[in-house]
Protein backbone atom coordinates (compact mmCIF):
# COMPACT_ATOMS: atom_id res chain seq x y z
CA UNK A 1 0.00 0.00 0.00
CA UNK A 2 0.80 3.70 0.54
CA UNK A 3 3.74 3.08 3.31
CA UNK A 4 5.21 0.68 1.23
CA UNK A 5 5.38 2.79 -1.85
CA UNK A 6 6.37 6.12 0.06
CA UNK A 7 9.46 3.66 1.89
CA UNK A 8 10.23 2.47 -1.73
CA UNK A 9 10.58 6.48 -2.34
CA UNK A 10 7.66 6.21 -4.84
CA UNK A 11 4.80 8.90 -5.36
CA UNK A 12 1.48 7.90 -4.18
CA UNK A 13 -1.76 8.54 -5.88
CA UNK A 14 -5.03 7.76 -4.30
CA UNK A 15 -7.92 6.97 -5.63
CA UNK A 16 -11.66 7.08 -4.40
CA UNK A 17 -13.76 6.12 -7.52
CA UNK A 18 -14.67 2.64 -6.28
CA UNK A 19 -17.30 0.92 -4.63
CA UNK A 20 -14.86 0.36 -1.30
CA UNK A 21 -14.36 4.11 -1.21
CA UNK A 22 -16.20 6.02 1.60
CA UNK A 23 -16.92 9.09 3.32
CA UNK A 24 -13.78 10.59 4.43
CA UNK A 25 -11.63 7.98 2.27
CA UNK A 26 -9.56 10.96 0.66
CA UNK A 27 -8.48 12.32 3.43
CA UNK A 28 -7.43 8.91 5.25
CA UNK A 29 -5.19 8.48 2.22
CA UNK A 30 -3.72 11.19 2.31
CA UNK A 31 -2.51 11.13 6.02
CA UNK A 32 -1.39 7.78 5.17
CA UNK A 33 1.27 9.62 2.77
CA UNK A 34 -0.48 9.84 -0.63
CA UNK A 35 0.56 13.32 -2.19
CA UNK A 36 -3.13 13.91 -3.81
CA UNK A 37 -6.62 12.00 -3.98
CA UNK A 38 -8.04 11.62 -7.63
CA UNK A 39 -11.86 10.77 -7.88
CA UNK A 40 -11.58 9.40 -11.77
CA UNK A 41 -9.39 7.55 -13.41
CA UNK A 42 -10.09 10.40 -16.73
CA UNK A 43 -8.15 12.66 -14.01
CA UNK A 44 -5.04 10.55 -13.73
CA UNK A 45 -3.14 12.27 -16.77
CA UNK A 46 -3.37 15.53 -15.76
CA UNK A 47 -2.37 14.84 -12.10
CA UNK A 48 0.68 12.62 -13.68
CA UNK A 49 1.62 16.10 -15.72
CA UNK A 50 0.93 18.26 -12.43
CA UNK A 51 3.43 16.22 -10.49
CA UNK A 52 5.76 15.93 -13.53
CA UNK A 53 5.93 19.81 -12.92
CA UNK A 54 5.86 19.54 -9.21
CA UNK A 55 9.37 17.48 -9.60
CA UNK A 56 10.54 20.01 -12.14
CA UNK A 57 10.45 22.69 -9.51
CA UNK A 58 11.58 20.75 -6.65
Amino acid sequence: GIAGARAAGMRVIGFTGAGHSYPGHADALTEAGAETVIRRWAELNGTLAALSEWSEDA
